[in-house]
């Protein structure tokens, strides 16, 4: 963490102290989202599966990764690479999603399932696997303010992007930010709602000195 990014009120990228924390954000913006209502049907349970699943992602980025945050921690990016064989994919993935969702685990294998088949193939590039802002400070521009700090790396890297839209209103947001759509909507098993993939081509870089 950088001091001064955080008196600035700037993104930073976050410490594995704040690995719980974050999750847990993840976890209470995810909860009102139709596809968790298919994930885990039941609400008690939500609270239960959530966070230590959103924690093996948290976790992984952390190392392999990018994780960012605001002062305040209200909001997260999760960013990992993808298209780079070098790269080890999360360890005992499977056996770990198992242990955390129990008895949901087979529907959360047939996102991952249906995530890995649209996934493009494409050059080397960042996945943006989380986005999440607490209930409460959405609609703030914390998110945008995170996505455009991270666009301004990449595109200096001139490396492109990805992620899966999970609503329409977020498939705006994204295309505000310099996203498009490749590829037709998606769903996993008999789950009613959609994701829509989307990618980024890096943009030319201002003369804005990087943060």
């Amino acid at each position: 963490m950088n001091p001064a990014q955080v008196e600035a009120g700037q993104p930073y990228q976050a410490s594995h102290e704040l690995t719980g924390l974050l999750s847990r954000v993840v976890a209470f913006a995810f909860e009102p989202m139709p596809v968790v209502s298919w994930l885990v049907p039941r609400l008690s349970d939500r609270w239960e599966v959530l966070p230590r699943y959103f924690r093996i992602l948290v976790e992984h980025a952390m190392t392999r990764g990018r994780v960012e945050t605001l002062p305040g921690n209200e909001t997260v990016a999760v960013w990992l690479p993808a298209g780079d064989p070098t790269v080890p994919p999360i360890a005992d993935y499977e056996r770990r999603r198992a242990l955390v969702c129990g008895e949901h685990a087979d529907r959360f294998a047939q996102l991952d399932a249906m995530m890995r088949a649209n996934h493009p193939d494409g050059p080397p590039h960042e996945h943006l696997a989380l986005l999440a802002v607490r209930p409460g400070r959405q609609r703030a521009g914390l998110g945008s303010r995170l996505l455009e700090h991270r666009h301004r790396q990449l595109d200096r890297e001139a490396r492109p992007a990805y992620l899966e839209a999970s609503t329409m209103r977020a498939a705006e947001l994204y295309t505000r930010h310099g996203y498009r759509h490749i590829g037709a909507p998606f769903a996993p098993g008999s789950c009613t709602a959609s994701f829509w993939p989307m990618w980024r081509d890096p943009q030319s870089v201002n003369d804005e000195p990087a943060a």
